[in-house]
């Protein structure tokens, strides 16, 4: 047992010694992962010889298990590990948590797209004329024919009109 307790105060003394906990800040503030972070931004650490997201192990100490759910940052702040900002929700909690936020990369800024804006409203006027086929349009752009297709059906860039 003794044991145990030591691997977790090592546990506590090695994740706190990474928050930015400056002098003067409130249960409020936001205390901020300063060491290594995911390629999605979010603070990472060894917790008992796994990587786990630093949410987990900050929601672990709080409450003493690991959480099968997601821990949510109310803050919209990923490398914030302040537990009164973390709670527990589903996978969809968290995509609603997203997109209420307004969090959805759209258009060019989304890291896999390959248009402009200016591209997709070209296309869309082309998509308008009859002389220029999906595959034409496509090739033009160097892009596949789906997402012309999507494109010109509204299913995406739907943010421009």
């Amino acid at each position: 047992m003794t044991k145990l307790l030591t691997k977790r105060q090592k546990l506590v003394e090695r994740f706190w010694s990474k928050v930015d906990l400056w002098f003067g800040i409130t249960d409020e503030d936001c205390w901020n992962w300063i060491a290594p972070v995911n390629n999605n931004g979010y603070g990472s650490m060894s917790f008992y010889g796994k990587m786990m997201s630093t949410s987990q192990v900050a929601w672990y100490l709080k409450t003493g298990f690991i959480s099968k759910l997601h821990i949510r940052h109310t803050c919209d702040n990923r490398i914030c590990v302040n537990p009164s900002h973390l709670i527990e929700g589903t996978h969809q909690d968290n995509m609603n948590d997203r997109d209420s936020r307004n969090r959805n990369p759209k258009g060019t800024k989304h890291g896999r797209s390959k248009l402009s804006d200016q591209q997709v409203l070209d296309i869309k006027r082309l998509c308008l004329n009859e002389k220029f086929g999906v595959k034409q349009i496509a090739a033009k752009y160097g892009v596949d024919r789906s997402t012309i297709s999507l494109i010109r059906d509204g299913k995406i860039w739907k943010h421009l009109n």
